[in-house]
């Protein structure tokens, strides 16, 4: 009998390991970054040999949300690949234009949106920092 007290204390360890997956969600208000935290996606411009740093973060549209950062994790390379694709199809001079910038947000969010699904509609695009070198 002592032997089945010592078992259900194991159950309750794995419990305490379920406990630890809801760490890692976040504030529905926190944006999420598309790429590792810290880092930044780079774009060559067309026809220059400048290049283009940018941070792009997603706000969840339902804070009850809570699987948005996983599924924003699990597409990392897709949203990269697509902030890539409409960048770099963009002369040094339109990514220097306010007017661009200002827009990329909402032309972004649209293609994010597509990537992600139905079930995780996304609130906003934040683009804190837009370097060009």
């Amino acid at each position: 009998h002592g032997d089945g007290g010592d078992g259900g204390d194991g159950h309750g360890e794995e419990g305490g390991g379920d406990s630890k997956t809801s760490k890692t969600e976040t504030k529905a208000g926190t944006p999420v970054p598309i790429v590792e935290e810290g880092e930044f996606i780079v774009v060559n411009p067309a026809g220059s040999t400048r290049y283009l740093m940018v941070e792009i973060l997603l706000i969840r549209k339902n804070a009850d949300d809570n699987g948005f950062p996983e599924i924003v994790k699990e597409n990392r390379k897709r949203l990269e690949a697509q902030v890539s694709n409409v960048l770099s199809a963009m002369s040094a001079e339109e990514m220097s234009e306010p007017s661009v910038r200002n827009g990329m947000p909402n032309q972004l969010k649209g293609l994010f949106q597509s990537i992600l699904g139905t079930s995780h509609p996304i609130k906003s695009v934040i683009i804190p920092k837009w370097v060009m070198q």
